[in-house]
């Protein structure tokens, strides 16, 4: 099922992957890397299944190239093109009655999509297919999602029984959740592959399970309003909901309506139009303002999450208006006066070391209340491991010998 694009994408020069970089993909992917055993364990068996690996994939999926699928492989140089991808991975259809599409490899990656997607989607929504896997690819998903490729697999490529009991014990949990946070990645470069939010919400109504007799039908406003609804339910507990692992334990993808939430917070705080209608130059600076720990910049990234909903609660106020007045705040140092929130003094975040494992962190909002200033006290429920606060933190509890540290946000 093919069409014309909709409207046509510019391409993205000085764009880098840290620009569009989910900052929990970061943090949870550089704890991976230290985990003591699991770059060995990774790396063996990525050495002992890669022939095997590359050889399914190429001895039974159709290689799509200019000259075998010209059309098809005219939305994938488009989405290398926009994306600035120089040294696109190969590309694969598989024959699979399901919509489906991923990125392996070890040294040389595939990108394979089911034949379903391609026959189902129309170019603008393959577009964005293609788009977010070589978000994949260009974030550096491939060893990890290699390995839970085969950690997860029921086909020749499989670990064997040993080595995946050894992984569930340990840090499958912990994989597990970051591929869920790394589809926010590479939702994202989706976005930016296609650059129309209403083609991203087509390509989710119809991976909610819409068949194709019902395609016509389907309105992208009806999937925004459920996905408003599902941000409206989680809004009062936000963090908690972000990192609940129970249900999910071993999904290799958040759920859906999740990846609209997602999105769709991305695109309200400012961040797909500062790249879309940016330069080179400016893509270049935004990569500078992500360069730097993985840990810091996911508490900041919660930070703006959780003062918006607070705002959102305090003053009932849309999160359109509160969203990008905190994020210009937190990241770009600005100011609350002449906004809606002026009334907003000072905010500071508390840190508190309970004892040598556990730090609590708390935010405290100074708020103007006609003739007197009234301190409200707001917990914020982040992960208490000592070793998931941000290593700036943790050296500073060393080097003041405190058990309290208070960090302040804005102040006018």
């Amino acid at each position: 099922m093919t069409s014309p694009i909709s409207q046509q994408p510019i391409r993205l020069e000085g764009l880098r992957p840290l620009v569009f970089q989910h900052p929990s993909d970061r943090a949870i992917l550089s704890k991976l890397e230290t985990i003591p055993i699991l770059p060995g364990l990774v790396g063996k068996a990525l050495d002992i299944y890669k022939e095997q690996l590359e050889m399914t994939l190429i001895s039974s999926s159709f290689h799509v190239t200019e000259k075998s699928l010209p059309k098809i492989y005219a939305v994938y140089r488009q989405a290398c093109d926009i994306l600035c991808v120089n040294n696109p991975p190969q590309l694969y259809l598989t024959h699979n009655p399901v919509y489906d599409a991923y990125t392996v490899g070890v040294g040389e990656a595939f990108i394979a999509v089911s034949s379903r997607m391609v026959e189902d989607f129309n170019d603008d929504e393959l577009l964005y297919v293609l788009g977010h896997e070589l978000g994949h690819f260009l974030c550096g998903h491939n060893k990890y999602r290699t390995f839970i490729y085969l950690l997860a697999g029921n086909t020749a490529t499989s670990l064997p029984g040993i080595a995946k009991i050894m992984a569930n014990v340990t840090f499958a949990p912990l994989l597990y959740l970051w591929s869920r946070r790394s589809e926010f990645s590479c939702d994202r470069a989706g976005l930016l592959a296609c650059q129309s939010l209403e083609t991203v919400h087509r390509v989710n109504l119809r991976l909610c399970g819409c068949s194709k007799r019902i395609f016509d039908q389907l309105s992208p406003n009806a999937l925004l309003e459920q996905t408003n609804e599902f941000r409206k339910r989680v809004s009062k507990n936000w963090i908690s909901h972000f990192f609940a692992t129970t249900n999910q334990l071993y999904a290799t993808h958040p759920r859906t309506i999740e990846r609209s939430a997602e999105l769709q917070d991305w695109v309200i705080e400012g961040w797909y139009d500062e790249i879309i209608k940016g330069t080179p130059q400016s893509r270049t600076k935004l990569a500078e303002l992500f360069a730097g720990d993985p840990q810091t910049l996911e508490l900041t990234f919660i930070l703006v999450h959780s003062i918006s909903e607070i705002c959102v609660q305090e003053f009932q106020l849309p999160q359109e208006t509160v969203a990008p007045i905190i994020r210009n705040i937190m990241y770009e140092k600005g100011t609350l006066k002449g906004t809606l929130l002026e009334k907003i003094l000072r905010i500071e975040l508390v840190f508190e070391k309970i004892d040598s494992n556990t730090i609590r962190y708390t935010l405290i909002f100074l708020i103007n209340n006609g003739d007197t200033a009234v301190r409200q006290k707001f917990s914020l429920p982040m992960p208490e491991n000592w070793d998931d606060a941000p290593s700036e933190i943790r050296n500073e509890f060393v080097k003041k010998k405190e058990n309290t540290i208070i960090q302040l946000l804005y102040s006018i």
